[in-house]
C-alpha cells in the first residue's frame, strides 16, 4: 500500500508480470530465495551425504568382524565391573569339632587368581568364634572348596566373606539339628 497523490488515500498498486524485476537463479517463482538452495549449500549437502554414506559403510564393515563388533558393542553398553562371587554348594555339616562349610568361588573374568576367604561362627549370644582364613586359587573358572570352621559352644550362624569384596554369606544353623558327615 502507498500514499497516492489523490488526497492522501491509500490504494493498492499491483505490477504486471512484465513489470517485476528479474529473478536470480537462487529465487523461486514466488521470489523466495530459500526455496532453491544456492550452489554452496548444494555442495555442503553433497559433502554431508557422502560423509554419512562413509560412516554407514564403516559401521556395517565393523559389524562384520567379530572382534570389532564386540568392541563396538562394549563401547555403547554399560558393562558391570567383573568381580568374584562366592556361594554355598551345600549345607554345612559337623565333622568332629569343626563345621564343614562347602563353598564355591567364581572368579568372573577377574585378573586376580588368588583369593582369601574368611569363615566364622557366631553364637546365640552374638559372640563370634575363631575366624578361619583360607587362600583359594582360581584358574578363571569355578573353584569348589570346603572350609573347616572350629565349632564354638552354641553355634547359631556361620558367616563367609571374600576379603576385599563386599559380598558376605551367612547360613543360620540354630534351631535345627546340625547334620554330621556320618548321618545320611
Amino acid at each position: 500500500m502507498s500514499d497516492d497523490d489523490d488526497g492522501g488515500q491509500l490504494t493498492t498498486r499491483t505490477r504486471s508480470r512484465s513489470q517485476q524485476p528479474p529473478r536470480s537463479r537462487a529465487q523461486s517463482r514466488d521470489g523466495d530465495p530459500a526455496a532453491k538452495p544456492a550452489p554452496d549449500i548444494r555442495r555442503r549437502l553433497k559433502f554431508g551425504s557422502a560423509a554419512l554414506a562413509v560412516v554407514l559403510l564403516l559401521a556395517l564393515g565393523i559389524n562384520t568382524v567379530p572382534v570389532l563388533r564386540t568392541a563396538w558393542h562394549q563401547s555403547f553398553t554399560r558393562m558391570s565391573t567383573p568381580s568374584p562371587a562366592i556361594y554355598f554348594t551345600g549345607n554345612p555339616t559337623v565333622n568332629g569339632a569343626v563345621l564343614d562349610v562347602p563353598i564355591a568361588l567364581d572368579a568372573h573374568a577377574t585378573s586376580a587368581s588368588t583369593f582369601t576367604l574368611q569363615a566364622w561362627l557366631v553364637t546365640g549370644a552374638g559372640k563370634p568364634g575363631p575366624v578361619l582364613s583360607a587362600k583359594v586359587t582360581s584358574q578363571g573358572g569355578v573353584v569348589k572348596t570346603v572350609l573347616d570352621v572350629q565349632l564354638p559352644v552354641d553355634p547359631e550362624v556361620v558367616w563367609v566373606s571374600l576379603v576385599g569384596q563386599s559380598q558376605t554369606l551367612h547360613y543360620r544353623i540354630a534351631g535345627d539339628p546340625i547334620p554330621t558327615t556320618t548321618a545320611h
